[in-house]
C-alpha cells in the first residue's frame, strides 16, 4: 500500500506533504461531479482509510508513462498513469465528513419520468405508422415526427444516464473550521 500511496504523491501538482503513511491506506477512487456554484466540474475523490480529498485531473505535459508497478496497477483498479496531475482542491478528515444527504428523489424522478417517455416512444412509434397509411401528402409530418422521436430518444438516453447516478451531500470544514456543504455526484455504473 506504501508504494500505492507513493505513486499518487508523485501526480499532485505541487507538494503533498504527508500523504505516505504507514497506516494509511488507498480505499477507493471515483469520477465525480461536484457541483460548484450552478456549474458541474469533472473531479477525483479519493477516498482513504483516514481522509477524503477533492481534487481536480489534468493531462500532465511532455512524456507520457505510465505506472511500472503492474501490480500497483491492480490494486487500485485503475492504472496510475503518471501523465495525470492532480490538483488538490479540498481535504477533509474521515472524522470530519458526514453525508448530509443522499438524493434518492432525483434518482426516483428519473425514473418515472423515464417511464413517461417511453410511453410517449411508443404512442409516437403508432402514430408514425398511421402515417404510412395516409393518401395526402405528408412530408412534412413524417419530418416532426422524426424530429420528435429523435427528442424523446435523446431524453431517454439523459434519463437513463441520471438513474444510474447518486448524489451525496456530504459537509466538510474549510481550513478555518467552518462547515462547507460539498454536492457530488457518483456514476454508479
Amino acid at each position: 500500500q506504501l508504494e500505492v500511496l507513493q505513486e499518487i504523491e508523485t501526480c499532485f501538482d505541487g507538494t503533498f506533504p504527508g500523504l505516505v503513511s504507514p497506516n494509511r491506506f488507498l480505499v477507493r477512487r471515483d469520477r465525480i461531479s461536484e457541483t460548484v456554484g450552478n456549474q458541474q466540474k469533472d473531479r477525483l475523490l479519493m477516498t482513504f482509510n483516514d481522509m477524503v480529498l477533492g481534487c481536480s485531473v489534468r493531462q500532465r505535459t511532455g512524456n507520457r508513462r505510465l505506472s511500472s508497478n503492474p501490480q500497483t496497477n491492480t490494486l487500485l483498479q485503475l492504472p496510475v498513469d503518471l501523465a495525470v496531475r492532480y490538483k488538490l482542491l479540498w481535504r477533509a478528515n474521515i472524522q470530519g465528513v458526514s453525508v448530509v444527504q443522499t438524493d434518492q428523489s432525483a434518482q426516483k424522478n428519473a425514473e418515472d419520468a423515464l417511464k413517461k417517455l417511453r410511453v410517449d416512444l411508443h404512442t409516437l412509434s403508432q402514430m408514425n405508422l398511421l402515417c404510412d397509411t395516409l393518401s395526402v401528402s405528408h412530408q412534412n409530418l413524417e419530418q416532426n415526427m422524426s424530429a420528435v422521436l429523435k427528442q424523446i430518444t435523446e431524453q431517454i438516453a439523459e434519463k437513463k444516464h441520471n438513474r444510474e447516478a447518486a448524489t451525496l451531500v456530504l459537509e466538510t470544514e474549510s481550513k478555518r473550521g467552518t462547515p462547507v456543504l460539498r454536492s457530488i455526484t457518483f456514476n454508479l455504473t
